[in-house]
């Protein structure tokens, strides 16, 4: 019996426990919200970037999309993040200082990889911004997954929704997905929905419809995944989409939203003979390098691609693998960003 099923035979046994999280999660908010419990204060601007659910919501494309925005706007950009399931033990980790790649996390490392900012990976947040203040007086900190993160002021809330997860319609933690319940759009300053090129109109409508239950003044966007080129690991060599149309592929990954990397790969035209999808961070070892080479035995695989999130584990098996790896990394796009600068402009972040 797998977690899934396990999971569907105990579920009616974890709604109670459900109900109970929201009612301590309600006191813990109510604390900040009355100020029984001081909210910490920081003199930079805080940017903060999160969601309401458990997995993937195109959280760290759009950490990258922003921080490249913020940049092009010539403003000095630092991103806090936790870290989630970093390997490393030290509280605090400077990915530029430190070059500390097995450390930082996976998101982290792509966040730093992609935007060439510093990125600061603490186990608290607070002490992450302050040290991030200290050491790079930046003009705006993007806190990565901080939307729970009551204990902090920001100046923006920006919450993404994934519009190919049908959140909607599931409880808070343990008995569903949500990490809150929905009427928490209301502390949004701006909502992002993820994913709309592989979702149907009717269901990103939904959405909007969704948001304007809780707020009808929400600046509301919507975003895309927009797959790159893919390249060859360890070389670091673009490849033209024609040349991996013609073999038998594997497909690899260990997201939050696994299924939409496999929706992506076939929309693009490959060839995928199988998939292999892990739980998001996961950390590859020698026994699934050994069942990867069974895979590809089994289905006379030619290549394996991969996400670009999942070579910060991988990177190190990939002599091992019997057949080359390919990693395809993904751009968010965002529709009207006119409008999204003028609102930046508005918040004074640029």
């Amino acid at each position: 019996m797998n977690i899934h099923q396990l999971y569907r035979v105990f579920y009616f046994l974890l709604i109670p426990i459900s109900y109970l999280y929201q009612f301590l999660q309600n006191i813990h908010k109510a604390a900040y919200r009355y100020r029984i419990i001081k909210q910490k204060g920081f003199s930079k601007k805080i940017v903060s970037v999160g969601n309401l659910t458990v997995g993937g919501t195109g959280k760290t494309p759009f950490v990258i999309f922003l921080v490249n925005f913020l940049k092009r706007a010539d403003k000095k950009i630092v991103v806090v993040s936790r870290g989630y399931k970093r390997k490393g033990k030290n509280r605090l980790v400077d990915i530029r200082d430190k070059g500390d790649e097995i450390e930082s996390g996976d998101e982290p490392w792509l966040i730093g990889k992609r935007t060439a900012v510093p990125v600061v990976v603490s186990r608290d947040k607070k002490e992450g911004l302050s040290y991030a203040i200290e050491k790079y007086e930046p003009d705006i900190i993007i806190l990565d997954d901080g939307f729970q993160s009551f204990s902090i002021e920001r100046d923006v809330d920006i919450l993404l929704l994934d519009a190919s997860d049908n959140f909607m319609d599931s409880m808070v933690l343990p008995a569903g997905k949500l990490r809150e319940p929905l009427d928490a759009i209301r502390r949004a300053d701006i909502v992002v929905i993820t994913r709309c090129n592989q979702a149907k109109d009717n269901q990103i409508r939904r959405i909007e419809r969704l948001v304007r239950r809780y707020s009808s003044t929400i600046p509301l966007f919507l975003s895309f995944h927009n797959p790159l080129s893919f390249v060859k690991i360890p070389e670091n060599e673009t490849v033209n989409l024609s040349n991996l149309k013609r073999k038998r592929i594997l497909s690899i990954s260990s997201i939050g939203n696994n299924k939409s990397f496999l929706l992506t790969l076939k929309s693009s035209g490959l060839n995928v003979i199988h998939s292999e999808s892990y739980l998001d961070h996961h950390s590859y070892s020698m026994r699934d390098i050994k069942r990867i080479k069974r895979l590809v035995d089994e289905h006379t695989i030619d290549a394996i691609v991969t996400t670009e999130k999942d070579l910060y584990s991988i990177k190190d098996y990939v002599t091992k693998l019997p057949v080359p790896l390919y990693s395809l990394p993904i751009e968010l796009s965002l529709e009207n960003e006119k409008r999204f600068k003028s609102l930046l402009k508005e918040k004074e972040l640029i």
